[in-house]
């Protein structure tokens, strides 16, 4: 019976897991007088938390493009990650999988992505932040970080 208990509890820990949205980080390559305003703090769809991910789904954030916007990319058998608006490569550490991207197709709306800065970052970092998502909408470049489990 215990053993039971024991299983069920692991089951039970393990889908909570699951269908909590992991974290990771998304890097606007930028001068470096604006890193420490260039990093923003992603949730990646749990669907894609896997040790060898074929897909990685996660949002570009509202403070770079106006409305948080869906990114998915997807593994091809030459090795490349391509999705319908990004296509880049990807490395495997042994704690994370990180991606240089390229964007395209992408609207921005910069009066909404000023209004997403305002609202979420303190006064000190909003020129930081806007020149970055300045940056980021001449350049829709960046690098993703996936932690692995």
């Amino acid at each position: 019976m215990t053993k039971l208990i024991v299983f069920i509890s692991f089951f039970i820990s393990l889908s909570a897991h699951a269908q909590r949205p992991i974290r990771g980080l998304y890097q606007v390559p930028v001068s470096e007088n604006l890193k420490p305003f260039a990093n923003y703090p992603v949730k990646f769809k749990s669907d894609t938390y896997e040790n060898t991910p074929n897909k990685i789904t996660f949002p570009l954030p509202a403070e770079l493009v106006g409305d948080s916007t869906m990114v998915e990319i997807s593994k091809t058998p030459d090795g490349t990650w391509m999705g319908p608006n990004a296509q880049g490569s990807c490395q495997y550490g042994e704690r994370y999988i990180k991606c240089n991207l390229k964007f395209n197709d992408l609207t921005i709306d910069s009066v909404r992505v000023e209004t997403a800065v305002r609202q979420r970052f303190p006064a000190e970092q909003v020129q930081g932040r806007l020149s970055v998502a300045e940056k980021f909408s001449g350049e829709p470049i960046g690098i993703i970080i996936y932690r692995l489990r």
